[in-house]
């Protein structure tokens, strides 16, 4: 996984949201709209699994391809996502300096489900989309900004308000929750598992989640949900109360640091199952 400096996330979050401020003020954001104003051509073909999305240097000029083999259709929010991704590429000025200047290949192929890329132009890449898509100054009016807890109702609000993906919703949705006591796990069919943990969690000692299906709660709604064949998209989700032990590694069962999260889990079709975490004050039951 690759941390960004503070400095450079700032930088490329302020790029991104100044494109959306200027080609897309106060209305709904098109990425697919913005690679045609910026004069980029696009193909959308099917291109078996070597990619989702791919810009190519065309010296002086550009051409992103989207494939819909693995984003579905052009409109989807994974597709979305990917011309995100691909601008991020085209618009920070390094990546695409490196590109037309040689010291990059001329063709960059990029995959949208990899949550904790591991390369730094990825991490860039992803960002910028992320930004573009769903500005910080807009997210606000849907999710406040301070709070300690952050919930799986929120991150619906955010992905319908923003028309993205449930897992892209998600994570910003704990990533500029600073505070916030939340986590998500995305349980992939046939992969290894990846998460995210909210600032707040890991300065309080919560860093690291169990991905061992043996160690969920016995009856949880991830565990139902991984138990379930059906693959049928976002379908109703599952909840409980569990505590952090089941989750967080180094957290003893019982003692003080074992606190009350609601679980949330929800099947999305074919690519797994994803889970939310987040505190649960009154440890109340579902």
């Amino acid at each position: 996984m690759v941390t960004l400096p503070a400095r450079r996330i700032q930088e490329i979050e302020e790029l991104a949201e100044g494109y959306a401020d200027t080609y897309f003020p106060a209305v709904w954001i098109d990425p697919e709209e913005l690679v045609n104003r910026l004069g980029v051509t696009v193909s959308f073909n099917n291109y078996g699994d070597a990619f989702d999305g791919l810009l190519e240097c065309r010296p002086p000029s550009f051409h992103i391809y989207c494939n819909l083999a693995r984003v579905e259709s052009r409109t989807s929010y994974r597709a979305r996502f990917t011309l995100g991704h691909e601008l991020g590429h085209l618009l920070i000025d390094e990546h695409r300096i490196a590109m037309m200047s040689g010291k990059a290949p001329a063709q960059h192929p990029s995959f949208a489900d990899v949550a904790t890329p591991t390369l730094r132009v990825e991490a860039e890449a992803d960002l910028f989309a992320s930004s573009f898509l769903m500005p910080f100054s807009r997210l606000e009016n849907v999710v406040p900004a301070t709070g300690w807890t952050r919930t799986f109702d929120q991150v619906l609000q955010v992905q319908r308000t923003f028309t993205v993906s449930f897992q892209s919703a998600a994570l910003k949705v704990i990533d500029t929750g600073k505070n916030a006591f939340c986590a998500c796990v995305m349980w992939r069919t046939g992969k290894t598992p990846w998460y995210r943990v909210s600032e707040g969690f890991q300065k309080s000692g919560y860093r690291l989640i169990n991905t061992t299906v043996e160690n969920l709660a016995p009856g949880c709604a991830t565990a139902n949900w991984l138990a379930d064949e059906t693959t049928d998209p976002l379908l109703e989700p599952r909840t409980n109360v569990t505590t952090a032990a089941f989750w967080f590694r180094g957290i003893e069962y019982g003692s003080r640091e074992d606190i009350p999260l609601r679980e949330t889990a929800v099947r999305l079709g074919r690519r797994g199952v994803f889970t939310f975490l987040s505190w649960e004050p009154q440890g109340s039951e579902a």
